[in-house]
Parts: C-alpha cells; sequence; structure tokens
C-alpha cells in the first residue's frame, strides 16, 4: 500500500471548526392524543469534544410544578435571616425573614409563558420530533418558528447514510482516476509508478435497536418517549463521527472533504412549521 494510501493510526488533533459549527439538536416529544400535555425537550450536541456530554439538558414544559426527566443538583435559595440566626443566635431578625426570601424568590422565578420557554429551548436548534408528536399544534406551531430544521430520526439516518454514500462514491472515484493514470503511464512510458488504491467502503449506518434505551429509562414516565429518541439520536450522531474519524485518516478522503470532522447531516428542512 503506497504511503498516502496508508490509514494514520496517530489520533488527528480535534481543532478548527469552533463548537458552533455543529448544531445541537432538540429532540421534541408530545402525545398529539392530548394538545395540552407537556412538551418533553432533551438537548444532544454533536460535536466531536463535547465539556457536558452528549446529552446536555432535559425540560418539562406545560406543567404546574416544574419537573425534569434528569436530576440535577439545585443549589438551595438560603434565607438570609436563616443563616444571620445560624451564625449568630442573638440576632435579631424578626420580620426579615420573610420578606426578603419573598424577594429572592420572585428575582429567580420564571414568569415566561409555556410557550416562550419553548421557543427558548428551540431558537437555533435542529429540532427532531418524535412519530407521536403533531407539530401543527398551537403550543408547538410558534415555539417551532425560529428553529433550524424540523425533521424526524428516519430524516436523520437518510442524510447521515447520503453523507455515507457520498464518501463511498470519492472512494470509487479515486480508484477509477488512479487506474487511469497507470494506464496512461503505461502507454507512454512503460511504467506504472501512481500507487494503486486499496477500494473499501464505509457501511451505512443501521437502524439503532433503541428497545435497551426504553428498559433502561429510570425518570419521569411522561419523559420516556423523548429519551428513548433522544439516544437514538446521540448514537446516530456517535455513528457518523466514528464515520468521519476513519475517514480523516486517509489523505486523499482528507484532500476532498476536509481536516476536521464534519457536522451530522441534517438533510434539506425548511425552517420552521410549513402550515
Amino acid at each position: 500500500m503506497a504511503a498516502d494510501d496508508q490509514v494514520s493510526e496517530t489520533p488527528l488533533l480535534l481543532q478548527g471548526p469552533a463548537a458552533s459549527s455543529y448544531p445541537v439538536i432538540s429532540v421534541i416529544d408530545q402525545n398529539s392524543d392530548d394538545p395540552t400535555a407537556p412538551v418533553v425537550v432533551w438537548h444532544v450536541h454533536t460535536g466531536p469534544q463535547t465539556i457536558t456530554g452528549r446529552l446536555n439538558g432535559a425540560w418539562v414544559i406545560g406543567q404546574s410544578q416544574t419537573q425534569q426527566p434528569e436530576s440535577h443538583p439545585v443549589e438551595q435559595v438560603t434565607d438570609p435571616a436563616q443563616s444571620a440566626a445560624e451564625n449568630d443566635p442573638a440576632a435579631d431578625v424578626s420580620g426579615a425573614d420573610s420578606e426578603v426570601t419573598a424577594q429572592l424568590l420572585a428575582a429567580t422565578a420564571d414568569h415566561r409563558s409555556d410557550e416562550e420557554k419553548l421557543e427558548s429551548l428551540l431558537r437555533h436548534t435542529a429540532v427532531i420530533v418524535t412519530d407521536r408528536t403533531n407539530v401543527h399544534t398551537p403550543q408547538l406551531a410558534a415555539a417551532l418558528a425560529t428553529a433550524t430544521t424540523i425533521g424526524g430520526i428516519a430524516d436523520v439516518y437518510a442524510a447521515a447514510n447520503a453523507g455515507v454514500a457520498e464518501l463511498n462514491e470519492a472512494i470509487r472515484a479515486e480508484s477509477s482516476r488512479r487506474k487511469t493514470l497507470r494506464r496512461e503511464e503505461k502507454a507512454t512510458t512503460g511504467k506504472m509508478t501512481t500507487p494503486l488504491l486499496k477500494t473499501f467502503a464505509f457501511d451505512p449506518i443501521a437502524p439503532i435497536d433503541n428497545a435497551p434505551f426504553a428498559t433502561s429509562f429510570r425518570g419521569e414516565p411522561l419523559a420516556a418517549n423523548c429519551f428513548v429518541a433522544t439516544m437514538e439520536v446521540a448514537a446516530i450522531v456517535d455513528a457518523w463521527l466514528a464515520v468521519e474519524s476513519a475517514r480523516r485518516r486517509r489523505s486523499y478522503l482528507r484532500d476532498s472533504f476536509g481536516e476536521h470532522p464534519r457536522p451530522l447531516p441534517l438533510g434539506e428542512q425548511t425552517p420552521g412549521v410549513q402550515q
């Protein structure tokens, strides 16, 4: 195998594109049988290096009390009067505790409507909706207006595998190009100096069995469907990044497609909800 065909075994540094080059995917789920049902949102980071991990944040919007599918430590608001009393039992704090606590809670409360919260979470993200979600409900239609793209998991598979097919076509084209050069070299000089390309093909990203995700879920029951879909999307992201890792280890594919991992293809969906 010629030097430029060899697969590099040295990990390539992931420098270059900023984290903002890789879209955040918002997976959303709502039971379409009940338009007033809570909406579950889960964020998936698609970059090769993520400080917070592949999944970053989950929200349930539309409940009387805020619940989150994932349990995150929340720093409690300490009553200054209580702290003063604990630090100095002789301190006179009568009348201060309830007023100060009320002010603190009012300052930290989120008074936005559910639609405003959803719009904020989905803004400039690539939205993937579960099969049972109806994006045309009043609650979701307005919130999705500022989303980058809207599609389903099937769209992600199709776009990613179109990217895989493009790579395989580039491999075949490079192999054909080298064979042509070798024939020309033999005809003109009697020697063939262009190395043959050891051809191969990337396997398409196969549908992922999401049954283990369902059995492993331990959160709020209403978030289970979104969790399963989110884990499947995250697995597709990881599968694409594995393809990109193998692609970047071949010089002729780096020349054609770039030195850095490309974002997961998400298709050409039109931004916003189409009425």
